[in-house]
């Protein structure tokens, strides 16, 4: 009789560990509002956009952005060093960062802004020729580092979203 008291604590405890261990698999597989954050690619219009993103009615809008935001932080980074691109026919000096906008009603866009870096280097086709910058190139400031980060990231929030 014993034995199936101390059985019954076992199975008890089996299943107590089970259920804790399932909560805790659905709390890692849940998208968190850090998670996106952390994503420097983003730029939401407001506190309200991000957090309506994140919610379950809204999931096709998040993967949208996510597999935008890929195709953006690699476009990025792709382009890091390139000073010279063009744009609607238009010769830009250098590239330009790109980012996602999402705005209240969870539209996407992609939007450009100038952040530049000057490297020294009188040789190079496209230096500045005249003026106190006078052979400095100037570059697009874009961290390899943190464009690649952004597209792991991305990828591990994708996997989440495959396993809810």
């Amino acid at each position: 009789m014993w034995v199936l008291g101390i059985l019954n604590k076992y199975i008890l405890l089996i299943l107590l560990i089970t259920f804790f261990a399932s909560c805790n698999e659905q709390a890692k597989d849940t998208v968190t509002i850090e998670e996106i954050n952390e994503l420097s690619v983003f730029v939401f219009s407001s506190e309200n956009a991000r957090k309506n993103i994140l919610e379950a009615r809204n999931r096709i809008k998040l993967i949208d952005a996510l597999l935008l935001a890929i195709a953006v932080s690699t476009n990025n980074l792709r382009n890091h060093d390139t000073t010279v691109t063009m744009f609607n026919g238009e010769r830009i000096y250098p590239y330009q960062y790109e980012y996602v906008y999402v705005n209240d009603s969870l539209q996407l866009e992609v939007r450009r802004i100038n952040l530049y870096r000057y490297h020294y280097d009188p040789y190079h086709p496209d230096a500045i020729l005249q003026g106190e910058m006078s052979g400095f190139v100037k570059y697009p400031d874009i961290n390899p580092d943190t464009e690649a980060n952004n597209i792991a990231k991305i990828l591990e929030i994708l996997l989440k979203l495959n396993r809810q």
